[in-house]
């Protein structure tokens, strides 16, 4: 025996597609005639007012710190502190000065003198002990500047008490500031 089969008929409604799409498992986000959602957009606006918000403020702070900043021609440098030392030093040989007086950044003030007449002074350090009287030591390639070298010390108040010969050293000229 066979069984009758009846025909369903379904009817679908048809879609019109121009009509707007509407998408129900994400309520929060609605297509408007089909481009981005308006969350979507809203989120890419504040992102863009955003970057622009950051590059106002940094380009304002760069401005900021670039009129601020003091050009080295404006710095003002109190005339105890000027070192101007000549354009061409008038002497190549290499000077270091030992403090051996006692007194506090003596070997620094004698470095400034000498270098602002054109010496290259290339090192100032503590002597290890406490000497009485100023010594001069020169390597032998120097000695023609002993009496010069000598004359700029005592120009800036150091009387030189021995001069001596300078004997396996890197240095060309050895000043030990005494008392």
């Amino acid at each position: 025996m066979k069984k009758k089969q009846k025909k369903i008929e379904v009817v679908v409604p048809e879609l019109e597609l121009d009509a707007p799409l509407m998408v129900e498992s994400m309520p929060d986000l609605v297509v408007i005639d089909g481009s981005i959602a308006q969350t979507q957009r809203k989120w890419i606006g504040g992102i863009v007012l955003f970057i622009l918000f950051i590059g106002l403020v940094v380009g304002t702070g760069l401005g900021y710190y670039k009129s601020t900043v003091a050009s080295p021609s404006s710095t003002v440098i109190p005339t105890s502190q000027i070192i101007a030392p000549s354009p061409t030093p008038i002497v190549t040989m290499r000077i270091v000065v030992w403090n051996g007086s006692g007194i506090g950044g003596l070997a620094g003030k004698v470095r400034d003198e000498l270098k602002i007449d054109g010496y290259n002074v290339v090192e100032v350090t503590n002597a290890p002990v406490v000497q009485k009287g100023t010594t001069l030591l020169l390597r032998q390639s120097v000695k023609s500047k002993e009496t010069e070298l000598i004359s700029v010390l005592k120009k800036n108040l150091i009387q030189v008490t021995k001069v001596e010969d300078l004997i396996a050293s890197e240095y060309d000229v050895k000043i030990i500031l005494g008392n």
